[in-house]
């Protein structure tokens, strides 16, 4: 496996997971809510599908792993 790093945007990597995940999330009643500081910068050099495979990771964990008690 190698890493190719490019220049991608890291906003659109974030919100392009959570819409991906958002059904799923709907489903047990959660929302996904996507917040981004000021000073994070929106561009970065990285491998963009490895950061996107990491982050859709999470995402789905945090969703397959939350519970919702709706009375």
């Amino acid at each position: 496996m190698s890493i190719e790093p490019i220049a991608f945007d890291l906003s659109v990597a974030v919100e392009e997971v959570a819409e991906l995940q958002a059904t799923r999330a709907e489903e047990k009643h959660l929302d996904i809510v996507v917040r981004f500081a000021l000073d994070v910068p929106s561009r970065v050099i990285g491998d963009s599908g490895r950061i996107r495979q990491i982050l859709m990771n999470l995402v789905s964990n945090a969703v397959k792993f939350t519970s919702r008690d709706i009375s």
